[in-house]
């Protein structure tokens, strides 16, 4: 919770934050039911965001050798210190049942808890008299209807500890900043109708005349063979 003592910082994210951005994405899949698919690791992280510049890391956005671009990125919401730890997510109750089909659930779901707290471990705290209570991860889109760039916003969250405290707001808020009079867009669960109201709140407007669309995993090589035997072979 904010208070005179505790006021909140927002800033870009700097590439000794990973560890923390790593925990929060395991901390969001986990509210959303979802945490067995996060595939991100912190060398993922490391290579696909763009930091800002620190006294350790003055040069954290070196071109990777593979070529894959550094296109989003992340906002954090601070508040110094109270010396207290973040409360990690329990793991979810197993099935009152015996053989080894549940045996096997049960460690599948230990492993997963396990991999969804590894960054609430002290080694990866945020920097000394920090506390990050929640993030939002962007990047930056276009729109050829108005012919200039806006703001996508890919995720954001806030810590259950730090909610009803006006953080969300206060991302999103600094988002329509950064996106300077183009768009800002994200998606919301349709079951997640708390967040929803919200959104409506502020002045979002639900787009429910457009369905969205993904090509991922498998059907994505797939699209380009079907595109290269479309263009007549390369």
């Amino acid at each position: 919770m904010a208070t005179p003592t505790r006021r909140p910082t927002i800033r870009h994210a700097k590439l000794e934050d990973v560890p923390t951005i790593l925990a929060l994405i395991h901390e969001l899949a986990h509210f959303e039911k979802s945490t067995e698919k996060v595939q991100a690791t912190e060398s993922d992280l490391s290579q696909t965001l763009i930091f800002d510049p620190s006294p350790s890391n003055p040069d954290p956005n070196p071109t990777n050798p593979d070529g894959v671009p550094r296109v989003a990125r992340c906002l954090l919401l601070t508040l110094p210190s109270a010396g207290a730890a973040i409360p990690t997510p329990t793991a979810p109750a197993q099935p009152a049942t015996t053989g080894s089909a549940s045996a096997s659930s049960a460690a599948t779901d230990a492993d997963r808890v396990a991999e969804a707290n590894i960054a609430y471990d002290m080694r990866h705290r945020p920097p000394a008299g920090e506390d990050v209570a929640a993030f939002a991860l962007y990047f930056h889109s276009y729109s050829t209807w108005v012919a200039r760039p806006g703001v996508f916003l890919e995720d954001l969250f806030v810590r259950p500890a730090y909610r009803r405290a006006g953080f969300a707001t206060m991302l999103l808020g600094r988002l329509a900043d950064i996106a300077n009079g183009g768009r800002l867009e994200w998606n919301c669960l349709r079951w997640n109708e708390g967040a929803l109201r919200f959104y409506e709140r502020i002045g979002g407007v639900r787009m429910d005349d457009w369905v969205g669309i993904r090509v991922d995993g498998e059907r994505l090589g797939r699209l380009v063979e079907m595109g290269v035997a479309a263009e007549g072979g390369r």
